[in-house]
């Protein structure tokens, strides 16, 4: 019997998304740098973007600041109404290069202008702009009907694979995230 977890598949055939794969790519980032992926992101990344309170470290946070995760409750198996939500302390997600940014709305959103603007955010470009362009186009087959992968991002094309969307999401015990960008006039919506 073939186990689900691998795949016979060559690269470029077909898409998988395991969260393992960003924290191999931080590895490579430490290895080439000599530093930690938290230390690089906050040096190359945060601080020209001006995100001075995003941090991937619980410990360097501001916790009064933080919103309480949240989890739904259920109090019995056989009521829908009976559910309560249950807050939780805050923790770090031990593969923290595939998530737990921990950011405001408005620091994140400095991602997303250099994202919009081709890599630059104010006078700071942090990203060329051919890997902008890499990012937000189709590097591999369809993910599900229409929907494609970049590097990074889920992307959604129209019928002639023009991008008209590109955006992410991301969850964790009591946390969710999303942000997708419309292409024709730099629209950002996330939460």
């Amino acid at each position: 019997m073939k186990s689900s977890v691998w795949t016979d598949k060559k690269p470029g055939e077909e898409f998988f998304y395991v969260n393992i794969g960003f924290c191999v790519l931080a590895y490579i980032v430490e290895r080439i740098t000599s530093q930690s992926f938290n230390e690089y992101c906050r040096e190359n990344i945060f601080i020209p973007l001006e995100m001075n309170n995003t941090r991937f470290v619980l410990s360097e946070i501001d916790q009064s600041n933080m919103a309480v995760p949240y989890v739904m409750q259920d109090r019995s198996f056989n009521s829908f109404l009976n559910e309560y939500y249950l807050p939780l302390d805050f923790y770090s997600f031990r593969m923290y290069p595939a998530g737990n940014v921990m950011t405001s709305i408005e620091e994140f959103s400095h991602f997303l202008i250099a994202h919009m603007n081709n890599g630059k955010y104010k006078d700071k470009q942090i990203l060329n702009t051919s890997t902008i362009d890499m990012m937000h186009s189709i590097q591999s087959p369809t993910l599900f009907h229409r929907v494609y992968y970049g590097f990074g991002f889920i992307l959604y094309p129209t019928f002639n694979q023009k991008i008209k969307f590109y955006g992410h999401g991301g969850s964790l015990y009591g946390y969710n995230s999303q942000m997708i960008t419309r292409c024709r006039d730099n629209i950002s919506i996330m939460y």
